[in-house]
């Protein structure tokens, strides 16, 4: 199970040949650590469309065998009209992309770096680009002696375009309260393709203060419609009444955030008790049943196709979002 990305071939030639120093500010006691991270996301996490024509790539194999190992394993093939396509007419491209979760590693300006990503909602970089965004975990503690607001989780959920947020109890009142402010902080400005926002959780249960479907058919029309007025956003809503729902989660196309506590943890800018918040992102290797070498990707897939089955077997049944599209 591999990542989709597109690399320019001169950035994989670079990255892979040249010494971390040169590309990573060497202020960083972590620059040996990133390097290696970038090249083993490269040669065993990526599946890999590229700038240019099978003729060129096969010239280069002789004097990189990062590349010859690509092409021996099938995950680097050509994709020079895409690439062309995103320099012509960027917001066409993007509006085109199916894959939720998809990297991008060019040679370009920050600037122009930078605005590919407001625009897409997915990760873009350049040589120059610092990547500890894409394998830290990023830890946030609530103390209930402190006041604190949604800014922070802006760092949790951005870049994103899709978000799921699941938990039994999301459909409480003090909970949507705190998802309509949450919601606000965290929204892409400037994003050319529909923001995808499901929520799923469970309904009348007294004696959970849930309410019914009517109520909360009123509450997504709300969101809808508060979000709508900033940026085109598709909100949709499903109850999924089962004793296996128990956890809560929040995922977008780039990260899984784990919660100590529901999302009404933050009420009026006042936290109501101690918790955490733990986001790993899909380009992290993890330790799974031992295995320390496996993707959260993978981990993130799984966690999305039991979603989807809940999905599939709520009020409501379908669903728009592309995080979806196993």
């Amino acid at each position: 199970m591999f990542i989709p990305a597109y690399c320019s071939l001169q950035f994989i030639e670079q990255i892979t040949t040249r010494n971390p120093i040169d590309f990573v500010s060497p202020e960083r006691l972590s620059a040996d650590r990133i390097h290696i991270d970038i090249c083993d996301l490269i040669l065993n996490g990526l599946s890999i469309k590229t700038d240019c024509s099978k003729e060129k790539i096969d010239e280069k194999v002789s004097t990189n065998p990062c590349l010859k190992y690509l092409i021996k394993e099938f995950r680097i093939k050509p994709a020079d009209n895409d690439f062309k396509e995103l320099r012509l007419n960027e917001n066409s491209f993007i509006e085109s992309l199916s894959e939720a979760t998809i990297l991008f590693f060019l040679t370009g300006s920050d600037m122009l770096i930078n605005n590919y990503v407001q625009k897409s909602g997915r990760h873009f970089f350049s040589l120059t680009s610092s990547f500890n965004v894409l394998f830290e975990e990023d830890i946030q503690t609530f103390d209930p002696n402190e006041n604190m607001s949604w800014q922070f989780a802006r760092r949790f959920f951005n870049p994103h375009h899709s978000l799921i947020i699941a938990d039994p109890y999301l459909f409480k009142e003090v909970t949507r309260n705190a998802i309509e402010d949450l919601l606000l902080e965290v929204k892409p400005e400037k994003l050319k393709t529909e923001y995808h926002i499901t929520l799923i959780g469970s309904d009348i249960n007294k004696k959970n203060d849930l309410p019914d479907k009517r109520q909360i058919e009123t509450w997504e029309n709300k969101i809808s419609k508060i979000l709508n007025r900033y940026i085109p956003a598709v909100v949709e809503y499903h109850i999924f009444n089962n004793e296996e729902f128990h956890d809560r989660y929040l995922i977008t196309n780039n990260a899984c955030i784990f919660s100590g506590y529901g999302i009404d943890i933050i009420k009026n800018e006042r936290v109501k008790k101690d918790g955490t918040w733990i986001a790993f992102r899909p380009f992290k290797r993890v330790n799974v049943n031992g295995d320390n070498d496996v993707f959260f990707y993978k981990v993130m897939q799984k966690k999305l196709a039991m979603m989807k089955k809940w999905v599939e077997k709520s009020s409501n049944k379908i669903s728009s979002n592309p995080l979806f599209r196993l």
